[in-house]
């Protein structure tokens, strides 16, 4: 989603994630450790374990706007159970659980794309 610079104006980027529990961010650090020792990694990725949903920009002053309407989305959810399978990856830099959960995620990602437009 693109929101042009207006002049005067300061424009803030944010990210919507979903961040699993604790026990499955342990399980993914562990992962990621065993990886770095087995393919002799310097640093191991010390990034969080989460699941982007949407990235967009907006400007400054609809920020508590914003928040007010992707708290009512959030209210609004019903919980579901994300899934995980496999790995995939993006050859140059990433290395990622493939998602087996479609349809809520899909669903959740239209209604944050319309709250932040």
């Amino acid at each position: 989603m693109q929101v042009n610079n207006l002049p005067g104006y300061r424009l803030h980027d944010y990210q919507l994630v979903i961040m699993p529990n604790e026990t499955f961010r342990q399980r993914v650090m562990h992962v990621r450790k065993e990886f770095a020792d087995r393919f002799g990694l310097e640093k191991p990725y010390s990034g969080g374990a989460h699941l982007p949903l949407l990235k967009f920009s907006q400007v400054d002053m609809m920020e508590t706007k914003l928040v007010h309407a992707l708290k009512a989305v959030a209210m609004g959810i019903q919980p579901f159970r994300v899934e995980v399978k496999d790995y995939g990856a993006y050859p140059t830099h990433s290395i990622y659980l493939q998602t087996l959960t479609r349809s809520p995620l899909t669903d959740l990602v239209k209604q944050l794309k319309q709250t932040g437009r």
